[in-house]
Protein backbone atom coordinates (compact mmCIF):
# COMPACT_ATOMS: atom_id res chain seq x y z
CA UNK A 1 0.00 0.00 0.00
CA UNK A 2 1.33 3.41 -0.66
CA UNK A 3 1.48 5.89 1.56
CA UNK A 4 -1.07 9.10 1.55
CA UNK A 5 0.41 12.21 0.02
CA UNK A 6 -0.91 14.29 2.67
CA UNK A 7 -1.03 12.14 5.36
CA UNK A 8 -2.68 13.64 8.67
CA UNK A 9 -1.14 11.56 10.77
CA UNK A 10 2.71 10.12 11.37
CA UNK A 11 3.14 7.18 13.48
CA UNK A 12 6.90 6.77 14.56
CA UNK A 13 7.20 2.97 15.62
CA UNK A 14 10.41 2.80 17.87
CA UNK A 15 11.87 -0.74 17.95
CA UNK A 16 13.15 -1.47 21.90
CA UNK A 17 14.81 -4.49 22.71
CA UNK A 18 14.34 -7.40 19.97
CA UNK A 19 14.03 -6.07 16.76
CA UNK A 20 12.55 -9.16 15.39
CA UNK A 21 9.57 -8.24 17.45
CA UNK A 22 8.51 -5.65 14.78
CA UNK A 23 5.21 -7.08 12.48
CA UNK A 24 2.28 -7.02 14.93
CA UNK A 25 2.91 -3.66 15.59
CA UNK A 26 3.38 -2.63 12.01
CA UNK A 27 0.29 -4.92 10.61
CA UNK A 28 -2.57 -2.93 13.46
CA UNK A 29 -0.88 0.50 12.36
CA UNK A 30 -1.14 -0.45 9.05
CA UNK A 31 -4.64 -1.79 9.28
CA UNK A 32 -5.54 2.18 10.72
CA UNK A 33 -4.80 3.57 7.42
CA UNK A 34 -8.49 2.04 6.61
CA UNK A 35 -9.75 4.85 8.72
CA UNK A 36 -7.27 7.53 8.96
CA UNK A 37 -4.55 8.89 6.22
CA UNK A 38 -1.17 8.12 8.04
CA UNK A 39 2.40 7.52 6.91
CA UNK A 40 4.20 4.48 8.94
CA UNK A 41 7.88 5.51 10.12
CA UNK A 42 10.50 2.73 11.59
CA UNK A 43 13.99 4.32 12.22
CA UNK A 44 16.17 1.42 11.40
CA UNK A 45 20.18 0.73 12.40
CA UNK A 46 21.13 -1.82 9.89
CA UNK A 47 19.69 -4.81 12.09
CA UNK A 48 16.57 -3.07 12.50
CA UNK A 49 16.23 -2.93 8.73
CA UNK A 50 16.86 -6.88 8.49
CA UNK A 51 14.16 -7.08 10.78
CA UNK A 52 11.83 -5.10 9.31
CA UNK A 53 12.90 -6.61 5.45
CA UNK A 54 12.41 -10.10 7.04
CA UNK A 55 8.08 -9.28 7.31
CA UNK A 56 8.03 -9.38 3.52
CA UNK A 57 7.25 -6.86 0.61
CA UNK A 58 3.57 -6.79 1.43
CA UNK A 59 3.57 -5.71 4.86
CA UNK A 60 6.39 -3.44 4.95
CA UNK A 61 4.97 -1.35 1.57
CA UNK A 62 4.88 2.12 2.01
CA UNK A 63 6.96 2.23 5.44
CA UNK A 64 9.50 5.40 5.62
CA UNK A 65 12.73 3.93 7.07
CA UNK A 66 15.07 7.33 7.73
CA UNK A 67 18.44 5.54 8.74
CA UNK A 68 19.93 5.71 12.06
CA UNK A 69 23.47 4.44 13.93
CA UNK A 70 24.04 0.75 14.79
CA UNK A 71 24.42 2.35 18.26
CA UNK A 72 21.74 4.45 17.98
CA UNK A 73 19.25 3.91 21.46
CA UNK A 74 15.37 4.20 21.52
CA UNK A 75 15.43 7.73 22.17
CA UNK A 76 17.88 8.98 19.05
CA UNK A 77 16.06 6.46 16.91
CA UNK A 78 12.66 8.25 18.06
CA UNK A 79 14.42 11.32 17.30
CA UNK A 80 15.48 10.41 14.21
CA UNK A 81 11.52 8.86 13.43
CA UNK A 82 9.94 12.20 14.43
CA UNK A 83 12.02 14.45 12.56
CA UNK A 84 11.05 12.37 9.42
CA UNK A 85 7.11 13.16 9.95
CA UNK A 86 5.13 15.10 7.52
CA UNK A 87 1.70 15.20 8.88
CA UNK A 88 0.44 17.73 11.54
CA UNK A 89 -0.35 15.22 14.69
CA UNK A 90 2.68 12.97 15.21
CA UNK A 91 2.38 9.76 17.26
CA UNK A 92 5.22 7.20 18.94
CA UNK A 93 4.49 3.71 19.64
CA UNK A 94 7.12 1.11 19.98
CA UNK A 95 7.49 -2.40 19.09
CA UNK A 96 6.25 -3.87 21.86
CA UNK A 97 2.93 -1.72 22.17
CA UNK A 98 -0.33 -2.86 19.93
CA UNK A 99 -2.70 -0.11 18.97
CA UNK A 100 -5.88 -1.06 19.64
CA UNK A 101 -8.68 -1.31 16.68
CA UNK A 102 -9.71 3.16 16.37
CA UNK A 103 -6.60 3.99 17.69
CA UNK A 104 -5.56 6.38 15.24
CA UNK A 105 -9.01 8.29 14.72
CA UNK A 106 -9.01 8.38 18.68
CA UNK A 107 -5.87 10.49 18.37
CA UNK A 108 -6.98 12.68 15.21
CA UNK A 109 -10.28 13.29 17.71
CA UNK A 110 -8.26 14.27 20.45
CA UNK A 111 -6.11 16.54 18.73
CA UNK A 112 -8.97 19.00 17.54
CA UNK A 113 -8.95 20.28 21.03
CA UNK A 114 -5.34 22.18 21.45
CA UNK A 115 -3.60 20.18 22.95
CA UNK A 116 0.11 19.92 22.98
CA UNK A 117 0.25 16.46 23.23
CA UNK A 118 -1.75 13.37 24.17
CA UNK A 119 -1.05 10.00 26.01
CA UNK A 120 -3.86 7.17 26.04
CA UNK A 121 -4.26 3.76 27.87
CA UNK A 122 -1.71 0.77 28.02
CA UNK A 123 -3.56 -2.07 28.39
CA UNK A 124 -1.83 -5.69 29.24
CA UNK A 125 -1.45 -7.85 26.24
CA UNK A 126 -1.98 -11.40 27.34
CA UNK A 127 -0.49 -14.26 27.64
CA UNK A 128 2.84 -13.35 29.67
CA UNK A 129 5.07 -14.08 32.00
CA UNK A 130 5.37 -12.97 36.11
CA UNK A 131 8.33 -10.61 34.74
CA UNK A 132 6.35 -9.32 31.85
CA UNK A 133 3.70 -8.32 34.15
CA UNK A 134 5.87 -7.03 36.86
CA UNK A 135 7.43 -4.71 34.28
CA UNK A 136 3.81 -3.71 33.01
CA UNK A 137 2.98 -2.68 36.66
CA UNK A 138 6.39 -1.01 37.16
CA UNK A 139 6.54 0.99 33.73
CA UNK A 140 2.50 1.88 33.08
CA UNK A 141 0.90 1.85 35.90
CA UNK A 142 -0.65 5.53 35.56
CA UNK A 143 -2.17 3.95 32.01
CA UNK A 144 -4.37 1.55 33.12
CA UNK A 145 -7.75 2.56 33.16
CA UNK A 146 -6.73 6.45 33.10
CA UNK A 147 -9.31 8.87 33.50
CA UNK A 148 -10.13 11.56 30.68
CA UNK A 149 -7.89 14.77 31.75
CA UNK A 150 -4.87 16.60 32.31
CA UNK A 151 -1.68 14.62 33.26
CA UNK A 152 1.93 15.19 34.21
CA UNK A 153 3.09 12.00 32.64
CA UNK A 154 2.53 10.48 28.80
CA UNK A 155 4.20 7.16 28.04
CA UNK A 156 6.71 7.57 25.20
CA UNK A 157 4.97 4.34 23.80
CA UNK A 158 1.37 5.50 23.07
CA UNK A 159 1.63 9.53 22.82
CA UNK A 160 1.07 12.08 20.23
CA UNK A 161 1.89 15.58 19.66
CA UNK A 162 0.97 18.68 17.21
CA UNK A 163 3.92 19.16 15.18
CA UNK A 164 3.81 22.83 15.54
CA UNK A 165 4.51 22.36 19.62
CA UNK A 166 6.97 19.79 18.90
CA UNK A 167 9.09 22.23 16.14
CA UNK A 168 9.18 25.32 18.33
CA UNK A 169 11.66 22.78 20.77
CA UNK A 170 13.17 21.18 18.30
CA UNK A 171 16.73 21.88 19.88
CA UNK A 172 15.74 20.18 22.74
CA UNK A 173 14.78 16.92 21.35
CA UNK A 174 16.88 16.85 17.41
CA UNK A 175 19.45 14.50 19.07
CA UNK A 176 17.82 12.57 21.74
CA UNK A 177 14.23 12.22 22.29
CA UNK A 178 13.60 11.96 26.02
CA UNK A 179 9.88 12.48 26.48
CA UNK A 180 10.15 13.62 30.31
CA UNK A 181 12.08 16.52 29.07
CA UNK A 182 9.70 17.05 25.64
CA UNK A 183 6.81 16.72 28.12
CA UNK A 184 8.14 19.33 31.01
CA UNK A 185 9.08 22.01 27.61
CA UNK A 186 5.67 21.82 26.35
CA UNK A 187 3.96 22.56 29.65
CA UNK A 188 6.74 25.01 30.28
CA UNK A 189 5.02 27.08 27.09
CA UNK A 190 1.60 26.92 28.33
CA UNK A 191 0.87 23.51 26.12
CA UNK A 192 -1.42 21.25 27.62
CA UNK A 193 -0.37 17.35 28.00
CA UNK A 194 -3.84 14.82 28.35
CA UNK A 195 -4.47 11.48 29.01
CA UNK A 196 -7.63 10.13 26.09
CA UNK A 197 -8.50 6.60 27.01
CA UNK A 198 -9.97 5.82 24.34
CA UNK A 199 -6.45 6.34 22.89
CA UNK A 200 -5.40 2.66 23.59
CA UNK A 201 -2.95 0.00 23.16
CA UNK A 202 -1.96 -3.58 24.04
CA UNK A 203 2.16 -3.75 25.85
CA UNK A 204 3.05 -6.91 25.86
CA UNK A 205 7.57 -7.58 25.59
CA UNK A 206 9.05 -10.49 25.92
CA UNK A 207 11.92 -10.11 29.04
CA UNK A 208 13.81 -12.05 31.15
CA UNK A 209 14.64 -10.94 34.95
CA UNK A 210 17.79 -9.88 33.99
CA UNK A 211 16.77 -7.69 30.75
CA UNK A 212 14.06 -5.73 33.24
CA UNK A 213 16.88 -5.35 35.91
CA UNK A 214 18.84 -3.43 33.68
CA UNK A 215 16.75 -1.33 31.50
CA UNK A 216 15.05 -0.17 34.35
CA UNK A 217 18.34 1.04 36.40
CA UNK A 218 19.49 2.50 32.93
CA UNK A 219 16.39 4.62 33.10
CA UNK A 220 16.52 5.28 36.71
CA UNK A 221 20.33 6.49 36.06
CA UNK A 222 19.14 8.97 33.15
CA UNK A 223 15.93 9.48 35.34
CA UNK A 224 18.90 10.77 38.32
CA UNK A 225 21.48 12.09 36.23
CA UNK A 226 18.36 14.96 34.86
CA UNK A 227 16.84 15.11 38.42
CA UNK A 228 20.79 16.27 39.83
CA UNK A 229 20.95 19.25 37.00
CA UNK A 230 17.86 20.89 38.45
CA UNK A 231 18.29 20.48 42.53
CA UNK A 232 20.55 21.92 44.78
CA UNK A 233 23.23 19.80 46.73
CA UNK A 234 20.99 19.47 49.73
CA UNK A 235 17.43 18.62 47.56
CA UNK A 236 19.97 15.75 45.54
CA UNK A 237 20.47 14.55 49.24
CA UNK A 238 16.83 14.41 50.34
CA UNK A 239 15.94 12.38 46.75
CA UNK A 240 18.72 10.31 47.69
CA UNK A 241 18.10 9.58 51.48
CA UNK A 242 14.41 8.81 49.89
CA UNK A 243 15.11 6.85 47.38
CA UNK A 244 14.72 3.46 49.98
CA UNK A 245 11.50 4.25 50.36
CA UNK A 246 10.51 3.88 47.04
CA UNK A 247 9.42 -0.21 46.06
CA UNK A 248 6.95 0.34 49.05
CA UNK A 249 5.75 3.86 47.31
CA UNK A 250 5.76 1.74 44.20
CA UNK A 251 3.62 -0.70 45.49
CA UNK A 252 0.83 1.46 47.27
CA UNK A 253 0.99 3.47 43.89
CA UNK A 254 0.13 0.53 41.62
CA UNK A 255 -2.32 -1.05 44.13
CA UNK A 256 -4.21 1.68 44.25
CA UNK A 257 -4.48 1.79 40.50
CA UNK A 258 -5.24 -2.18 40.17
CA UNK A 259 -8.10 -1.18 42.15
CA UNK A 260 -10.06 0.35 39.05
CA UNK A 261 -9.13 -3.44 37.18
CA UNK A 262 -9.81 -5.79 39.68
CA UNK A 263 -9.97 -8.70 37.10
CA UNK A 264 -5.80 -7.62 37.55
CA UNK A 265 -5.33 -8.36 41.45
CA UNK A 266 -3.92 -11.46 41.06
CA UNK A 267 -1.55 -10.87 38.80
CA UNK A 268 -0.61 -7.93 41.28
CA UNK A 269 0.00 -10.34 43.87
CA UNK A 270 1.77 -12.64 42.43
CA UNK A 271 4.11 -9.99 41.05
CA UNK A 272 4.70 -7.61 44.06
CA UNK A 273 7.98 -9.38 44.71
CA UNK A 274 9.00 -9.03 41.50
CA UNK A 275 7.75 -4.97 41.51
CA UNK A 276 9.66 -4.63 44.47
CA UNK A 277 12.85 -5.70 43.20
CA UNK A 278 12.54 -3.95 39.80
CA UNK A 279 11.80 -1.11 42.17
CA UNK A 280 15.05 -1.53 43.75
CA UNK A 281 17.08 -1.80 40.34
CA UNK A 282 15.65 1.80 39.76
CA UNK A 283 16.45 3.19 42.86
CA UNK A 284 19.79 1.93 42.33
CA UNK A 285 20.42 3.87 38.79
CA UNK A 286 18.76 7.14 40.26
CA UNK A 287 21.22 7.59 43.20
CA UNK A 288 24.17 6.26 40.22
CA UNK A 289 22.58 9.76 38.27
CA UNK A 290 21.90 12.05 40.94
CA UNK A 291 25.72 11.40 42.50
CA UNK A 292 27.32 11.37 39.21
CA UNK A 293 25.05 13.83 37.35
CA UNK A 294 25.73 11.69 34.46
CA UNK A 295 23.43 9.47 32.60
CA UNK A 296 25.91 6.90 31.32
CA UNK A 297 29.48 6.19 31.66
Amino acid sequence: MTEPAFPALSVVIVAVGDAAVLGPALDAVTNERGHVPLEIIVPCTPAIGRALDSLGAERRSGVLRPSADPAADTWALRAIGVAAARAPIVATIENHTIPEPGWAAAVIAAHQAPHAAVGGTVNKGTPDSMVGWAMYFFDYWRYLAPEAGPSRFLSACNVSYKREALARIATLWSKRMHETDVHTALADQGGTLWLEPRMAVRQRRPLVFREAWQELFRHGRLYGADRAGALSGAARLVRAVALPALPVLQLVRVGRRVMRAPGLIPHFLLAAPLITALALSWSAGELRGLISGAPRD
